[in-house]
């Protein structure tokens, strides 16, 4: 069982959550699985005089999962010309999950499982495995490469 809360929010308006995805229980401010499940639950802040209603995004609970086997981003080079494509790819993790990757810093395009620069830069980049099955999520440490 999770018992939910919030913070942040103006007013003293009453806050409520509600189950959006998922194969769960929510009572009141306790959500609770008697299976494997990933539940999305939004939390809601009522309006006042002053302030209207605002809800937050969703965020995912999981129950009955267990940790992924390490994750490891593979980049096919870190130190590159600004005009190379360096491919990426994974190694280890659980379960048939989708593999998505994400970058930091300008200059930057990821295409897919490919990474180049348009400018000199350094690109930090990590992957993320997807739930599936009865695994959780898992992220690879991240990798810098290097532009110039």
């Amino acid at each position: 069982m999770v018992t939910l809360s919030t913070s942040g929010g103006s007013g003293s308006g009453k806050v409520t959550f509600r189950l959006v995805h998922g194969r769960c229980t929510l009572k009141s401010n306790k959500l609770s699985a008697k299976a494997a499940s990933a539940c999305s639950v939004v939390a809601t802040k009522a309006g006042t005089s002053k302030y209207k209603s605002r809800s937050s995004n969703a965020d995912t609970f999981f129950f009955g999962f267990v940790a992924q086997s390490p994750l490891t981003l593979k980049v096919s080079s870190t130190v590159n010309k600004t005009s190379a494509k360096v491919a990426l790819s994974t190694t280890g993790g659980s379960g048939k999950g989708a593999i998505s990757y994400t970058v930091i810093g300008t200059h930057c395009v990821l295409s897919r499982t490919t990474l180049h620069a348009t400018a000199a830069t350094t690109c930090v980049v990590s992957a993320t495995k997807a739930w599936n099955g009865t695994f959780l999520p898992a992220s690879s440490k991240p990798v810098s490469v290097r532009f110039s």
